[in-house]
């Protein structure tokens, strides 16, 4: 039991570091507009402009996303209604809070998706590091906007970025069987 609370406590304390950080109007838009690319509808466009403007393996790239975003969806909707977590602003007193979620809060849906989106983006573009960054940062708004605790941030970065990396796999492995 000492190891679960020790736990709870650090990712409550992470949290309000985070959640109780600088808060300015400017900042607090750069948080919201980061925290919207882990929206589904995000990636619905990025496929759409990947559909318009890629000519190259787009069969590929598609499958890929949209793949890993329902294994994602579905993965992350049964732990969290299996574990039923409240969100932060539910038990914690003064949470600066910009956003209200309407489910349970491990792990984050949003950095889960935001994980596997811009793992294959990055994958798929050449530019890893900087798509990584770019979901670390979409985690990071998610505590900011006081939605999430570190924890669910971390799971969620997790799930999504090892569905991203099988599915892409998987994906490949099947086109090289084809070939043969």
């Amino acid at each position: 039991m000492y190891l679960i609370d020790l736990l709870y406590n650090i990712d409550v304390t992470l949290f309000y570091h985070i959640n109780l950080f600088i808060h300015t109007q400017l900042l607090d838009n750069i948080m919201q507009s980061l925290t919207a690319f882990g929206l589904m509808g995000t990636w619905v466009i990025i496929i759409l402009l990947i559909l318009l403007f890629d000519n190259e393996r787009k069969k590929e790239k598609i499958i890929s996303f949209i793949a890993s975003l329902i294994i994602v969806f579905i993965i992350v909707n049964l732990i969290k209604y299996a574990i039923l977590r409240p969100r932060p602003y539910e038990v914690l007193n003064g949470v600066y809070l910009l956003y209200h979620g309407t489910d349970p809060s491990f792990p984050s849906g949003h950095s889960a998706t935001a994980a596997a989106g811009f793992y294959i983006l990055g994958k798929e573009y050449n530019h890893l590091l900087i798509c990584i960054l770019l979901a670390i940062l979409i985690g990071i708004s998610r505590i900011y906007i006081g939605v999430h605790y570190p924890s669910d941030v971390i799971v969620g970065l997790i799930i999504g970025f090892i569905i991203s990396k099988y599915t892409l796999n998987y994906i490949k492995t099947i086109k090289k069987r084809k070939k043969y």
